[in-house]
């Protein structure tokens, strides 16, 4: 068998297992044409650009800051709030070889313009290792064998995302994925862009 080429495929295969929450899934096709006719309209009068998934990112959020009670976590069997409404936006790296994660905080308060420039930014500094923390997340995880990572990766992410530690020291911030998770995956050849959007902590 191959190895793992790549600290994304690595991490993959060492937290793959059935699932053990009671997730729900669910499908939503909506009509985009006057959203794509806006952001055409805005890309031309502020010249940035603006995206669908900046769209996207921008409407969860108000729609978690609307309904405070899907912005929160589970923890001891209680339902915990999330003080703000922080949106991650995944960051492909190396034409898909890696993925990054970069965090909007507040992105109810912003304008899609705004999250644009701010993910834009983000997504430079991944692209180019200058991102300190995932470098040094990166590292560790190259560092350790896949059969270790599997209950470092467990909990690493019960402490950071359900009881909101910070480790620095591994590149670890509290809370890392925020109120929600947003990928595109259009961009992957699937015929019609297609965004998809994972709540955090619950």
């Amino acid at each position: 068998m191959a190895r793992p080429n790549n600290t994304r495929r690595k991490l993959a295969i060492a937290s793959w297992g059935p699932p053990m929450e009671g997730n729900i899934y669910g499908k939503l096709t909506v009509d985009v044409g006057r959203a794509l006719e806006w952001l055409a309209a805005e890309r031309e009068r502020t010249g940035q650009k603006v995206s669908i998934t900046h769209l996207v990112g921008r409407a969860v959020a108000e729609a978690l800051a609307r309904s405070p009670g899907l912005n929160g976590r589970i923890r001891f069997g209680r339902f915990i709030p999330h003080e703000t409404v922080d949106v991650t936006f995944l960051v492909a790296i190396g034409e898909g070889a890696d993925l990054g994660k970069f965090k909007v905080a507040r992105a109810d308060q912003r304008t899609v313009g705004e999250i644009a420039a701010e993910l834009a930014a983000g997504a430079e500094r991944l692209r180019g290792g200058e991102d300190a923390a995932f470098e040094k997340s990166k590292g560790m995880l190259r560092m350790m064998p896949s059969w270790l990572l599997r209950p470092l990766v467990h909990w690493t992410g019960w402490l950071t995302s359900v009881l909101g530690v910070n480790m620095p020291s591994m590149g670890l911030e509290s809370f890392p994925f925020g109120s929600v998770i947003i990928t595109s995956v259009g961009m992957f050849g699937l015929g019609r862009p297609r965004i998809r959007a994972f709540q955090n902590g619950l």
